[in-house]
Parts: C-alpha cells; sequence; structure tokens
C-alpha cells in the first residue's frame, strides 16, 4: 500500500466519524432535558464516537478577566483544564483556538501544537497529555457566543477542510439545542412566575386576597361536609 493510499483511507476513515459524531449528536440532542447533560453526552461522544484524545465545552464568562469556564469534558485531561488558564480577551490566554473562537465568532484550527506560535502559553501542559492538534467551534445563539467546544486530537494536521465543515454544522446544531433548551426553561420560569402572582403579593410575598379567599371557600367546604 503507497503512502497515498494509506493517507486517503485515514482521511476518508476520519470523514466517517464525523458523519457518526453528527447523526449521534443530533439524536441526542432530541431527547435533550437538560443542558449540562447534554453537553455532557455531547462531549462523550465526541470522544467515543469521533475518535477525539478530549472534549470540552466552555462558556464565555461576562466577567472583567472574560474567563472561559469549562463546564463539561471528556476523554484523557488529566487535570488539564484546571492547570491552565483560558480567556476569551486578546491577551497570550485568549489567543488558542478556545479563545480566538469566542472572541471572533469563528472556528479556530491549531493544526500543530508544536510550532503554532498562538499555542505557547499551553503548549507543555498539551504535548505532556498527547494532544497534537485542535479544533474550537464557538456556539452562537442570536449572533451572540455563548461559549465554545473544543476537541483535541493526537495526531497532527488532524483537521481538513470537509472534516472542519461537518464539525462546524455540529457545532451550530449544539447551540441550537442550547438555545430550545434555554428558551423552554425561561418560559416555564416566566409561567411559574406569573401563576405565583395570581395567589400571592409581588412585595411580602404572603397570600393575596385571592388565594385567601379560595382557602377560606374550601375551609368552610371541608366544614360543611363534616
Amino acid at each position: 500500500m503507497t503512502a497515498d493510499l494509506r493517507q486517503s483511507e485515514a482521511r476518508q476513515a476520519r470523514l466517517n466519524r464525523a458523519l457518526r459524531l453528527l447523526s449521534s449528536c443530533n439524536q441526542t440532542m432530541l431527547q435533550a432535558v437538560e443542558e449540562h447533560d447534554l453537553l455532557d453526552q455531547i462531549c462523550r461522544l465526541c470522544v467515543e464516537t469521533g475518535g477525539y484524545l478530549m472534549s470540552w465545552v466552555g462558556l464565555a464568562e461576562q466577567d472583567g478577566d472574560k474567563r472561559v469556564r469549562p463546564v463539561a469534558q471528556s476523554g484523557f485531561e488529566d487535570g488539564y483544564l484546571d492547570s491552565i488558564k483560558i480567556s476569551w480577551d486578546n491577551s497570550e490566554y485568549g489567543r488558542g483556538p478556545s479563545g480566538t473562537a469566542i472572541r471572533t465568532g469563528k472556528t479556530c484550527v491549531n493544526q500543530d501544537v508544536q510550532v503554532n506560535p498562538r499555542m505557547l502559553a499551553w503548549r507543555d501542559a498539551a504535548i505532556k497529555r498527547g494532544y497534537q492538534s485542535s479544533i474550537a467551534l464557538p456556539l452562537i445563539v442570536n449572533s451572540a457566543v455563548l461559549g465554545c467546544l473544543t476537541m483535541y486530537a493526537r495526531d497532527a494536521n488532524a483537521f481538513d477542510v470537509e472534516e472542519v465543515r461537518l464539525l462546524e454544522e455540529l457545532a451550530n446544531d449544539l447551540a441550537y439545542g442550547m438555545q430550545m433548551l434555554r428558551t423552554r426553561d425561561a418560559h416555564a420560569a416566566a409561567a411559574e412566575q406569573a401563576s405565583f402572582l395570581q395567589q400571592y403579593d409581588s412585595l411580602t410575598h404572603l397570600p393575596n386576597r385571592l388565594l385567601l379567599r379560595d382557602r377560606v371557600e374550601h375551609a368552610l367546604a371541608l366544614a360543611r361536609n363534616q
């Protein structure tokens, strides 16, 4: 088997894994109930089905440091996320794939941690864990970047154009799933608040006249039946 043929077969195998990953993730999103569980499952599928060494989701904090806060992770991590600093500002800690993807709203690929100058702040920690290349995909809802989905591969130059396109589709679907869950939760909270305000005073949180009347009528009905 020639080197070109081996490369072609390896590339096709990666694309097939990415396609299976996209399909599995979409099935998971259709059944999702809670956002945290959804993110955990997507990270797990990226590793188990997609074949990536590690995957995590980080949310963009709107604080002064503009931190990227990890909220879900799967794969060989070995304390990596706790040992490094990642932000989405334009400092040295915000110029890696994850920070850049959040700041720009565009996919950022690191094809070789050994030579990429933007990976200097994390190079030693990444090499120690076998992360040779990585991709960070922004999670965008209504033009706002919520965070990013980041994956690591054990080989350099692991992300070609077609694979990146499939992973971008996955990230777009995940962002949509997050939006649907958040919208559902917001509607449920609004309905609960409306129900509360119908029966309780908004300032004192004590029962209002309507609730008191219902309770009195219920008590009187019980008394009549006894």
